[in-house]
C-alpha cells in the first residue's frame, strides 16, 4: 500500500510501518472502559506519545505523566489540554515517549511473549 506522499506502509494497525508524518500522537478516547488497550501498547512500542481516557485497561497501561497522559472520559477540554501540554513541552513529550517505550517493550515485546510461552510449555511438558 502506498500513501499519497509516496511512502509505503503495511497496515495502520502496525504503527511502526506508518509514515511518521501521519502519526504524531496516539489518542485512545474510549468512552467505555476497555479491558485491554492494544492501540496504547502499539503506540508506545512505536515510540509515540499516548493520551488515553482514564478508564479500564488504559489505567493499567498508562502511568500518568510518565508513560503517557490520562484524561477523563467525555472531556474534550481535558484532551485538548493534554495535547497542548505535550506540544508546549518537547522535553516532557520525549520523557513520556521514552517511558512508554521502556515499559511496553519490557512487558509486551515479542521476545517477552516468546520467553513466557516457552517457559509455560516447559512446565507443561515436565
Amino acid at each position: 500500500m502506498t500513501a499519497a506522499s509516496g511512502e509505503s506502509f503495511q497496515s495502520l494497525s502496525s504503527f511502526q510501518n506508518c509514515p511518521t508524518t501521519w502519526v504524531h500522537f496516539i489518542v485512545h478516547t474510549s468512552t467505555e472502559p476497555e479491558p485491554f488497550g492494544r492501540v496504547i501498547i502499539e503506540g508506545q512500542l512505536a515510540q509515540r506519545p499516548v493520551i488515553a481516557t482514564d478508564a479500564g485497561g488504559a489505567q493499567e497501561l498508562v502511568k500518568h505523566q510518565e508513560t503517557g497522559l490520562l484524561v477523563p472520559t467525555n472531556d474534550p477540554k481535558a484532551l485538548v489540554g493534554a495535547i497542548r501540554q505535550l506540544l508546549e513541552s518537547p522535553k516532557h513529550m520525549s520523557d513520556i515517549i521514552h517511558g512508554g517505550y521502556e515499559v511496553a517493550s519490557s512487558r509486551f515485546s515479542l521476545d517477552v511473549h516468546l520467553q513466557t510461552f516457552g517457559q509455560a510449555m516447559k512446565e507443561l511438558i515436565a
